[in-house]
């Protein structure tokens, strides 16, 4: 099987967009299948023998170059004003969407590359193939990670009445009504776009995230015993929880260690509130895959607050697969949905979304090293006989047959 996904995010962007691309591509070549990966952007990695990169031309030649093009376009994304009146105009994404459609179908036509099936990955990717579905000559497939006009209201990019979510919404349902396949990642989104968009159901299959068996049993944790923030730090993600739970974990474990990962675009924000509480996390970054594994796996604890919110209910976050992967428990507020797998398969603890009560679990495992040990056994696990990368795959092998 030749499978194509169109990815529009650059390859260290984004890390939970990319991740699962990266997994379905590592996988699916594992099982002798071919892969084609189609981007604006560059990619250079290695995800796999039987998998392809190929960079497609939505810029013209001599112009700025699309990875500073995208750089530029996320830093108006985040300024509420410029996003509204410069982006999210019906106008410039159609011209975005349009662009991204000839360049799909241009590379498709000059390589004679002959797919079984293409996947769009997210609302840009999946909109254009939409436009070329009656010309080429294989099934779309849609991957919906989240949805777009949720995600913009819950960043206070735009409001539920304004005429940008009107846009994104005919955009969302266009794709949702016309895609031949969609593949959404947990049963929160399948629900939601049946009740919203009118999904239909049969056409629409779960293939949740995983995580990769890492460890066979937790490490040997040195003291000073630390916690760590390993996502992006974005308004969703509820980071300041976290800052705010520190001075309570050092009054009663002066020697703690806290790290939070030095990327997103809210950064800048906790970085202040960390200054103005006084506390001092030591933010890193490690983009090489095996070095940052290793170095999570010295942590007691890795923590996962999060905002109660529609965006932050559809999928898990691949964040908490890590952590399991390396035998890291877990400590995050309890906001339903994929929450629920910490508490039923007992790999961390829940809290309500207070300082002190996060805090209060977070110094459990700092101060037990035994029972950080042994929940993370738990954790290693559940990757091994549940949820995993190769088992996710597995599933979209099946969806995929059912379509061929």
């Amino acid at each position: 099987m030749k499978v194509g996904f169109v990815v529009t995010h650059p390859p260290h962007e984004s890390m939970g967009s990319i991740v699962r691309v990266k997994e379905f591509s590592r996988h699916l070549s594992k099982f002798g299948h071919q892969v084609h990966i189609l981007s604006p952007f560059k990619f250079k990695q290695n995800w796999g023998k039987n998998v392809f990169f190929h960079k497609i031309k939505t810029i013209p030649r001599g112009s700025i170059s699309t990875e500073k093009m995208y750089s530029f376009l996320r830093k108006i994304l985040n300024v509420p004003l410029f996003a509204r009146n410069i982006i999210l105009r019906e106008r410039i994404l159609n011209r975005i969407i349009n662009s991204l459609s000839k360049a799909i179908l241009e590379f498709l036509n000059n390589s004679h590359l002959e797919l079984d099936l293409i996947q769009g990955e997210q609302e840009i990717a999946a909109a254009a193939l939409i436009n070329l579905e009656s010309i080429l000559s294989c099934p779309v497939i849609v991957d919906l990670h989240n949805i777009w006009p949720e995600e913009l209201i819950v960043a206070g990019i735009i409001g539920r009445e304004s005429k940008q979510y009107k846009i994104l919404v005919d955009i969302e349902r266009r794709i949702i009504e016309s895609a031949g396949a969609i593949v959404c990642v947990s049963s929160y989104m399948r629900d939601y776009i049946a009740e919203r968009y009118g999904a239909d159901k049969n056409k629409t299959f779960i293939v949740e995230p995983g995580g990769t068996s890492r460890r066979v049993k937790p490490a040997n944790r040195k003291k000073p015993p630390k916690a760590i923030y390993a996502g992006l730090v974005a308004r969703r993600e509820h980071v300041d929880l976290f800052i705010e739970s520190i001075p309570y974990v050092l009054a009663k474990i002066r020697d703690a260690e806290f790290y939070i990962t030095n990327k997103g675009e809210y950064l800048r924000k906790i970085k202040i509130l960390a200054r103005k509480l006084n506390t001092n996390p030591k933010f890193f970054w490690i983009p090489e895959e095996e070095k940052f594994f290793e170095f999570l796996s010295n942590f007691f604890v890795g923590v996962l607050p999060s905002t109660n919110d529609i965006p932050r209910k559809m999928g898990t976050p691949v964040k908490l697969f890590d952590y399991l992967s390396v035998g890291v428990p877990v400590v995050a507020n309890d906001i339903g949905t994929w929450t629920e797998i910490i508490r039923k398969e007992r790999v961390g603890i829940l809290t309500n979304d207070d300082p002190k009560e996060f805090a209060d679990a977070i110094t459990f495992f700092l101060h037990n090293p035994e029972e950080s040990f042994k929940t993370g056994e738990q954790g290693i696990n559940l990757i091994k006989t549940k949820y995993n990368w190769e088992f996710s795959t597995k599933k979209l092998i099946s969806f995929y047959k059912k379509y061929l």
